[in-house]
């Protein structure tokens, strides 16, 4: 193999993420799904999530993870 076909290989694209700023909707949305772990104290799993995103059409865009991540944020912010 020569050096000038190492420089020929096509190198992948990568992605960019954009980050989407959550709307009040979708806050408020978090709470109402998840009112019973905030008074709880604990956090929910990915099957919550699952059920929660299923339940408002708002958290359609937002993957399981990024609403967990966001609940726990929300979690700490208030103690």
């Amino acid at each position: 193999m020569s050096e000038t076909d190492n420089h020929d290989a096509v190198k992948p694209k990568r992605r960019k993420c954009v980050k989407q700023k959550w709307s009040d909707e979708e806050l408020n949305s978090i709470r109402k799904a998840f009112n019973g772990f905030i008074v709880n104290g604990t956090q929910p799993g990915y099957a919550n999530c699952q059920q929660a995103k299923e339940n408002f059409p708002c958290l359609q865009k937002r993957t399981l993870a990024q609403i967990k991540a966001r609940f726990i944020y929300m979690q700490q912010k208030n103690k």
